[in-house]
Formats: structure tokens, sequence, C-alpha cells
């Protein structure tokens, strides 16, 4: 399986970009400014908006979310909203499968947040011994 790469804004706030690597800070799609989410559509039930609110407010300071994942985070709620009403005899397995793709796309799931690094803060820095060195 390839690597996924990583966005140039996770390589700026851990410190690894490097122009040579990633090419000039402007010339990706992540270096856009592609807007905020806008706010959940009025179509989704009350299942799904606080899902909606709940996956805003875990990514959304981090700027992880941007305009351009509207729809699969819609996706997502929806197919939310589907499993918490499936009853469980019904269960398919291709139904779980699909809700796992979109978990990883939202980096909802423990390997996909493995691949986001976030930098440490300045903070961080003062709380190790060694960081002079």
């Amino acid at each position: 399986m390839p690597n996924i790469r990583k966005p140039n804004v996770l390589h700026t706030t851990s410190g690894t970009f490097r122009k040579d690597r990633h090419g000039e800070v402007g010339e990706s799609l992540d270096d856009k400014d592609l807007g905020d989410l806008p706010p959940p559509p009025t179509f989704l039930s009350r299942t799904a908006t606080v899902e909606w609110f709940r996956v805003v407010a875990i990514l959304g300071p981090y700027k992880l979310l941007k305009g351009t994942d509207y729809g699969v985070l819609i996706a997502y709620c929806q197919l939310f909203e589907a499993i918490s009403k499936m009853d469980p005899d019904d269960f398919k397995a291709t139904v779980f499968t699909q809700f796992r793709g979109y978990c990883n796309d939202l980096g909802l799931t423990p390997v996909s947040r493995s691949k986001i690094n976030l930098g440490k803060g300045e903070n961080d820095k003062h709380d190790n011994p060694y960081s002079n060195l």
C-alpha cells in the first residue's frame, strides 16, 4: 500500500517542511485557504446533526476541516445515523467498511490520527531537559 501524502500544513506545524521536498509555500492545494466549513445542511436528521457538531468540535480547532471536506462529512454523518438505527441482526460488514473509510478520511480512527502530527507547542520544549542539546 502506498504511503499517504502528508499535507503541507502538517509539515509546517511539525517543523518538517522542506522547500526541496514540498515545494514553495502556496504551490499546493493544501496551502490555499479553502474557507471554513459551512454549518450543517438542513436535511440532516437530529442524530446526524449532533454527530456533525461533535466531529467539527474535535477537528475544527486544529484546522483539519476545510470547505472541501463538506461532502465527506455529510456522508459520514448520514452513515453514522443509519448505523445507529440499524438492527444488529441486519448489520452488514460492507456498511461498517464504508463507515471506517469515512472515519479514516476524517482522521477519526487511531491509525489515521497517528499520521497527523500537530507539532509541539512552546511549553513542550521547556518540559524536555534535553531540548537544548
